[in-house]
């Protein structure tokens, strides 16, 4: 495994509502994405719960630096890690 090796996380708002209106359709609407690392300079992911934060959009080189904090990209719920992901390696 690589620093660039993750989990990517896409998260949308599904509509079950129908309308009649055609212009109101909109099923799925993008809420945004996370990234999880499943390695780092430190070795293996490790079991624990990561708390993760939403980011509106990805740009093409995301994983570079993998340092999301870092990157400059504009997150939702201002910025707040909402997303928690439990992971327990079995190999």
């Amino acid at each position: 495994l690589t620093p660039q090796h993750h989990l990517l996380f896409t998260f949308y708002n599904v509509s079950c509502k129908k309308s009649s209106n055609p212009m109101k359709r909109k099923t799925n609407e993008l809420i945004g994405h996370s990234v999880l690392p499943l390695y780092s300079p430190l070795g293996l992911i490790p079991d624990k719960t990561h708390e993760l934060r939403v980011a509106q959009n990805l740009p093409d080189n995301y994983l570079i630096p993998l340092k999301i904090n870092q990157s400059g990209l504009a997150f939702k719920f201002k910025g707040e890690k909402v997303v928690r992901i439990r992971t327990m390696v079995i190999s």
